[in-house]
């Protein structure tokens, strides 16, 4: 509250009341909010220049697509034992049966349609 005194100054009275639950709350969430990552400036980096802060997260996404690469080629070579050569070859069998069956039973109904 401001209060103008009678020779003219003008004079700030501070008064301090208790938070309610609610603002104790909202005042909480907006401070777990302002420390997200995406809200706070950086740390530690703030004295380097923009074009080094770009070149040095290009490096580290360089190396980053480098190593999932190499993960990827190690992950990719797969070989068939014959137990599951066989399994496919029962699948595939399965399904060329069952498609067999299908079209003799459309026969049979259009022969008797």
């Amino acid at each position: 509250v401001q209060e103008i005194t009678a020779d003219g100054k003008v004079r700030d009275i501070i008064t301090e009341r208790v938070k309610t639950a609610k603002e104790k709350e909202a005042d909480e969430k907006e401070e777990r909010i302002r420390n997200l990552p995406e809200f706070k400036r950086a740390r530690g980096d703030s004295e380097k220049s923009l074009s080094s802060q770009l070149a040095g997260n290009a490096e580290k996404a360089g190396m980053a697509e480098e190593d999932n690469a190499a993960e990827a080629k190690q992950y990719n070579v797969h070989t068939i034992d014959e137990e599951e050569y066989e399994h496919y070859e029962n699948v595939e069998r399965a399904g060329r049966d069952k498609k067999r069956q299908q079209v003799a039973e459309d026969k049979v109904a259009f022969a008797t349609f």
